[in-house]
């Protein structure tokens, strides 16, 4: 457990080394403000390119594309691989809703997951966005 301002951070053991020199600030944006953690020694493990393409999948969601949504409140999860190239996924949060997630999907999420897996034939939305209550806005 580590103490910082009045704040309690409990971080796993093994991961001590690798959070050293971490700084957490707080910040305010034209959006708000953030709590912002900058981890100089930690490195993102490289995505292996002999698993599954759902592995592939997941990885690239939890390391490139969920740390960028999480901005607006947001995050995706893959559902399933259909017919074996088509990726189900569905949003939640800020992203459920949102006026943008056609543009996110097109030009964040499909360009990451096919930049990395061209085997991908489609990237499919199966979320309600009629539902705007966590929207963001």
């Amino acid at each position: 457990v580590v103490g910082v301002g009045g704040i309690q951070i409990f971080i796993e053991g093994s991961s001590l080394k690798s959070l050293q020199a971490t700084t957490i600030d707080l910040r305010q944006d034209a959006l708000g403000w953030e709590l912002v953690f900058e981890t100089p020694n930690l490195k993102p493990v490289p995505m292996p390119k002999d698993q599954p393409l759902e592995f592939r999948v997941r990885y690239l969601i939890d390391t490139f594309i969920n740390p960028q949504l999480s901005s607006h409140g947001g995050q995706v999860v893959l559902v399933e691989i259909r017919d074996g190239c088509d990726v189900v996924l569905k949003f939640s949060g800020g992203c459920q809703g949102c006026s943008m997630i056609d543009q996110t999907t097109k030009h964040l999420v499909e360009t990451v997951l096919r930049q990395h897996n061209p085997e991908i034939s489609a990237v499919i939305d199966i979320t309600d966005h009629d539902d705007r209550r966590t929207a963001y806005q």
